[in-house]
């Protein structure tokens, strides 16, 4: 059974817009993890995930539990 990895011939696809160009700028490296190397792909992911804190900081209190 394959597994569809949404990986095109020219590599994977970019990911849809969010709505907020914050989240889309922080998104933008994942298009690029299948180029690097494997014991990379942490350091990308700790950015994201530093940034999407960021992120939802700028929004407040009261976004974060409107979830």
């Amino acid at each position: 059974m394959q597994h569809d990895t949404g990986a095109g011939p020219d590599g994977p696809e970019a990911a849809p817009p969010t709505g907020d160009p914050r989240v889309d700028d922080a998104l933008a490296p994942l298009a690029g993890l299948a180029s690097l190397p494997v014991t990379e792909h942490p350091q990308v992911f700790e950015r994201l995930h530093g940034r999407l804190v960021e992120v939802l900081g700028e929004l407040g209190p009261a976004a974060a539990s409107q979830s």
